[in-house]
C-alpha cells in the first residue's frame, strides 16, 4: 500500500522525535550526534547511457555529513550528478577494451587479472577479449584506476569524488552501512563474517566474487557500494576528510566502500583506504558518474 501525505508527514514528525531523543542522549553520554542534511530518501529518475548501455540513477544535489562519524567527518555538497546502478561488469568492460582496440588506440594500461573472467585470441592482429560463460554480469576485478578512469572517458563519463561517491552509498541516510545496524552487514553484501576472525565457514558466501546486484539495493536504488568489490574516486588520498580538501592529484587515490573479501565491520559508506593508482588488487572494481543525461 503506498503511503499517503499525511502518513508521510507522520513518518517524518516521528523521526525528528527520535532523532530528538538520540540527540539528546549522546550528548548526556558525550557522545557527537549528527542530525544530518539528508536528500529525498527515494531513487531520482533513471536513464540508460548510451555509449556503454549502463543504467545510471539521478543523485540530487546537496549537503551531507560525510564521514566516520565519532571522530572525523564533515559537511560536503555536490551537485546533481548521475551514478551508475551497478558495478561496472565484465561484459561491459570486454566491450571497453574491444573497442578501444578496434579504434586503433592503445588498450596497454589494463594488466589486471584476465582469467577466469575474460579469455583472449588475436584478430587481424588485433587483440579480441571475450568473457568466460558465466562471468558476464560480474563486476571486473583487477582494474587499476588508470583503467577505471580510461574506461569511465571512454564511455563519456568520469569517476566520482569521494563526495559523491559517499552521498551516492548513503542514500539519504546516515546509517553507516545503508541498511540496519552494522551487524547486518552480511545481509547487504559478500565478504568476511564479524566475530569469527574473518574465516568464512560453510554458509558464509566470502573470498569470491558474485554477480553484480546479488544483494538488495540502497534506498536510492543502487547496488554493492559496501560489497561486490572496493571502488575507485576520482579524489587522491588525504589523511582526514575534515582537516584536509579534496586531492586533485596524487599517486595514491581513495578507494571505497567493502568487498568479498574485507570483513562485515569495514564494509560501511565511510571506509576509505588510500591505494597506489597503478595497484591492480583482486578485489578492485569501480563505477562512473555524469554531471548530466548528455550521453542518454
Amino acid at each position: 500500500m503506498s503511503a499517503t501525505p499525511e502518513s508521510r508527514k507522520k513518518a517524518v514528525r516521528t523521526a525528528a522525535l527520535i532523532s530528538a531523543g538520540a540527540a539528546i542522549l549522546c550528548a548526556a553520554a558525550g557522545f557527537p550526534y549528527f542530525a544530518g542534511y539528508p536528500f529525498s530518501e527515494s531513487a531520482g529518475q533513471e536513464l540508460v547511457w548510451k555509449q556503454d548501455l549502463a543504467i545510471m540513477t539521478q543523485i540530487p544535489a546537496g549537503t551531507f555529513r560525510m564521514g566516520d562519524r565519532w571522530h572525523d567527518n564533515t559537511v560536503s555538497e555536490t551537485g546533481d550528478f548521475y551514478i551508475d546502478k551497478y558495478q561496472v561488469t565484465n561484459t561491459r568492460f570486454a566491450q571497453y577494451l574491444n573497442s578501444a582496440g578496434a579504434s586503433g588506440k592503445a588498450v596497454d594500461s589494463y594488466s589486471g587479472p584476465l582469467e577466469p573472467a575474460f579469455s583472449s585470441h588475436t584478430v587481424k592482429g588485433k587483440t579480441v577479449f571475450e568473457v568466460v560463460r558465466g562471468f558476464e554480469d560480474y563486476p571486473v576485478l583487477g582494474a587499476s584506476w588508470n583503467d577505471a578512469d580510461a574506461y569511465c572517458r571512454w564511455a563519456g563519463k568520469r569517476l566520482p569524488s569521494e563526495a559523491e561517491w559517499e552521498k551516492a552509498c548513503l542514500g539519504g541516510t546516515e546509517n553507516p552501512v545503508t541498511f540496519g545496524s552494522p551487524s547486518s552487514a552480511m545481509d547487504i553484501s559478500w565478504g568476511r563474517p564479524a566475530g569469527t576472525g574473518g574465516t568464512c565457514g560453510p554458509d558464509v558466501f566470502c573470498d569470491r566474487a558474485r554477480p553484480a546486484g546479488s544483494r538488495p539495493p540502497n534506498r536510492t536504488g543502487i547496488y554493492d557500494m559496501t560489497s561486490g568489490a572496493l571502488e575507485w574516486t576520482a579524489d587522491g588520498y588525504r589523511m582526514r576528510v575534515s582537516k584536509f580538501p579534496p586531492v586533485p592529484d596524487s599517486a595514491d587515490k581513495t578507494i571505497k566502500g567493502g568487498s568479498f573479501l574485507t570483513e562485515a565491520r569495514t564494509r560501511r559508506c565511510s571506509t576509505r583506504f588510500p591505494v597506489a593508482q597503478t595497484s591492480t588488487a583482486q578485489d578492485q572494481g569501480f563505477r562512473c558518474v555524469a554531471d548530466r543525461p548528455g550521453g542518454a
